[in-house]
């Protein structure tokens, strides 16, 4: 529902599961996922459904990698419902250590974290003939970025601050992570067209770093390419 396609290559035990940028966004309901979703609270349930949104993945060194979803729907006036009794999955969430980071070339990138937002904005869609007066959300258009926090280097390691200037291209990869993960448990992203849109000063606990934002620029006339995240 976030405007994303998987696809599965490989057979068992070593399937891959590649997701990227779904390649139509259409305002139809046969054009990509629609979800219901819910809060249950106090013994009552708050509803949206024809909900789709925007994922915001964040790689956070030494931490699992979490995704954050914003999703937008139509509302369902609340129905008494009791609580959910979840099952838990065992399986650990893969952290963000033992990657093979490289920005622009630069494989000793020393980073906290880093953040690709799908950039999807959602329009609501209108429907006289339902209650609520809307059929569905709809993901209208989507403009990806990511932001990241390397330490800062002399100009002859590596000059970010000149690639913003100069507008220079290229691939943000991390490679396959955790490096000690197992089947079904390793992820690795890839950004093959990035381009700096702002560059500035900061500091993590008295180290000088540069905090710098990008646009995932789509890879081929084709498109549909701005980003790619495998699960091995």
């Amino acid at each position: 529902a976030c405007g994303a396609q998987g696809t599965v290559s490989g057979v068992g035990p070593n399937e891959q599961t590649a997701f990227s940028p779904l390649t139509s966004l259409l305002s139809d309901e046969t054009t990509g996922a629609y979800c219901s979703v819910a809060i249950y609270r106090d013994g009552k349930q708050y509803l949206l459904h024809g909900a789709q949104g925007n994922c915001i993945l964040h790689f956070v060194t030494g931490s699992p990698t979490l995704a954050e979803f914003t999703l937008t729907g139509v509302f369902n006036k609340p129905t008494d419902v009791g609580l959910l009794v979840p099952t838990y999955p065992t399986v650990v969430e893969p952290p963000f250590t033992g990657a093979t980071l490289s920005v622009l070339g630069f494989a000793t990138a020393k980073i906290s974290e880093l953040t690709l937002d799908f950039g999807n904005q959602i329009a609501m869609r209108p429907s006289p003939n339902a209650a609520s007066g809307y059929h569905t959300a709809q993901i209208v258009r989507r403009s990806p970025t990511v932001s990241f926090d390397p330490e800062e280097e002399l100009a002859a390691t590596k000059d970010y601050w000149n690639e913003f200037l100069a507008g220079t291209v290229g691939a943000i990869t991390t490679g396959v992570f955790p490096s000690g993960g197992t089947n079904y448990n390793q992820l690795s992203l890839s950004i093959p067209a990035a381009q700096y849109t702002a560059v500035r000063h900061g500091d993590r606990e008295g180290i000088a770093l540069s905090s710098i934002e990008a646009r995932c620029r789509r890879n081929t006339d084709a498109g549909d390419n701005e980003w790619s995240l495998v699960q091995t």
